[in-house]
């Protein structure tokens, strides 16, 4: 599989983390700005609290879904979904374990953290 050239890395879900909506806010401007454009030849990689994201509960489902379908490849971490009781719930994206997520991260041309 070839490397991504750029790999957009969410670990926070925007909640969990108390920082006033900080991160939520990030994510926000991050949809925003992805949906923007017509073709999204990028990698999402969420774990930890950021899987959450990805959810059928996440209020970004429907946008996350319509970045997917214009390029975009989103990646769960296995491990976060099963530790979060997610499993069931991935409602975008696909599966994908933490060392295929290092993997990516480190041989991206351009990563950048959410």
């Amino acid at each position: 599989m070839e490397q991504p050239v750029v790999v957009i890395a969410v670990p926070y879900d925007g909640v969990a983390q108390g920082q006033n909506g900080k991160d939520r806010q990030a994510f926000e401007s991050l949809v925003r700005t992805l949906l923007g454009y017509d073709r999204i030849p990028a990698t999402l990689c969420f774990y930890t609290e950021g899987v959450r994201w990805l959810t059928h509960e996440s209020p970004f489902v429907e946008q996350l879904k319509e970045i997917c379908a214009r390029g975009a490849d989103i990646v769960a971490c296995r491990a976060s979904m099963a530790e979060g009781g997610l499993l069931g719930d991935l409602a975008v994206g696909r599966l994908d374990t933490p060392d295929r997520i290092d993997d990516l991260l480190l041989n991206a041309q351009h990563a950048m953290v959410v």
